[in-house]
């Protein structure tokens, strides 16, 4: 799931199992061996014993499982057991749903004669690989949402101070839970783990040189940043690398989301779901109607450079500066959000992605950005 999350295994990972699974089952590895060792007797060069013996000495993944050990062990990481909410999570999307890139929309374009769309569209993912840091954009064509309670609320609105009702039990003990399940439209990003070590280093919140590549960035922070991969209750999630990261993810996010009404949604309309453990965050159209109205898609399809552009040039204002960007650049003018922010308007900072001091209520209290994410893109001319 590492692999398959890094980018070093290009098939899903169930495909992956399953195939390693009928090599290892001892029943169904007898029965095949049994068989491929007659054929050998008649056949030594056979396609089919080749193939066998091939998968006997380099089964599926292999080649991508081992570079995953590689490199937790040059990092002195360690991996195993039941994986991660967040890993799970990630690999299933990638695994499980429908999903387009700019490359796949480009090439629809050209088939359907529209050059000058495909163009703008490439502009647009590499605008955003080479000034925003942003490794991957992609469509998800049937995000699963679900909308469940099990309760109600008394008191207060505010999470702290509220009470939490279940709803009565069943004749057999159990709480129930009321859900409607729908697929929605949603847009998928994910942050070039380079570029994020690069940015620490600059930051002083990480120390050495820079990895050489992706995959050693990727573990790198997997072994440096633990706290990106834990749940809120556990030791290492307030860890100042893991909270600047999600500090970041989290206000690119809210950036993009003030200019969405280029998709036709307003931002009300539009959630989001944050993955740190992976650098990616998601916005989705909060709608629990079977059907869709494709306004993200289009987005994606036929604006996204406009978008990515102007998402970048109006977060760097707010209509309260300079009193805004001197407090940690996150207030109600520009990062807040009224409806649908999963943490309630918390881990926010204009300075994460622009520089500047962070807010006084933020664990990074104290640590002035002098170098954001996007600090040279916002200044770049749209032409270049």
């Amino acid at each position: 799931m590492l692999a398959r999350t890094w980018g070093l295994l290009g098939e899903s990972v169930s495909e992956t199992i399953r195939e390693r699974s009928s090599i290892s089952n001892p029943e169904a590895g007898d029965i095949t061996s049994a068989l491929v060792e007659q054929l050998r007797k008649f056949d030594p060069n056979n396609d089919t014993v080749r193939e066998y013996d091939a998968k006997q000495r380099n089964p599926k993944g292999q080649v991508a499982i081992d570079k995953v050990n590689e490199l937790l062990r040059a990092n002195k990481a360690t991996a195993g057991g039941v994986p991660r909410r967040w890993l799970v999570e990630h690999t299933t999307l990638l695994d499980k749903t429908d999903i387009s890139t700019a490359m796949d929309v480009a090439s629809m374009l050209r088939r359907a004669g529209d050059e000058s769309g495909a163009l703008d569209i490439e502009e647009g993912h590499r605008k955003a690989s080479e000034l925003l840091g942003i490794s991957s954009i992609r469509v998800i064509n049937d995000f699963p949402l679900a909308l469940c309670a099990f309760g109600y609320t008394r008191t207060a609105r505010d999470p702290s101070r509220t009470v939490i009702t279940p709803f009565p039990v069943d004749d057999r003990g159990r709480i129930p839970v009321f859900s409607i399940t729908a697929e929605t439209e949603a847009l998928w990003f994910e942050l070039d783990p380079l570029k994020v070590y690069d940015w620490m280093i600059q930051n002083g919140l990480a120390s050495g040189t820079l990895p050489a590549s992706r995959e050693d960035a990727w573990a790198k922070l997997y072994s440096e940043v633990p706290g990106l991969r834990e749940a809120p209750h556990e030791p290492s999630y307030g860890q100042l690398e893991a909270v600047a990261i999600r500090t970041l993810l989290h206000t690119m996010s809210h950036l993009f989301l003030r200019r969405i009404e280029w998709s036709g949604f307003a931002p009300s309309s539009v959630g989001e779901y944050l993955i740190p453990g992976s650098l990616s965050f998601i916005l989705y159209a909060n709608r629990h109607a079977e059907t869709k109205i494709g306004g993200l898609t289009t987005l994606f399809e036929q604006r996204l450079n406009t978008w990515l552009w102007d998402a970048v040039q109006s977060g760097r204002e707010c209509v309260y500066d300079p009193i805004c960007e001197d407090e940690g650049g996150s207030c109600a003018g520009c990062t807040h959000r009224e409806h649908n922010c999963v943490t309630f308007n918390r881990e926010l900072s204009r300075a994460t992605v622009y520089g500047g001091v962070v807010p006084s209520n933020s664990a990074l209290e104290g640590h002035k950005l002098a170098v954001g994410y996007w600090q040279d893109a916002w200044k770049a001319a749209p032409e270049k």
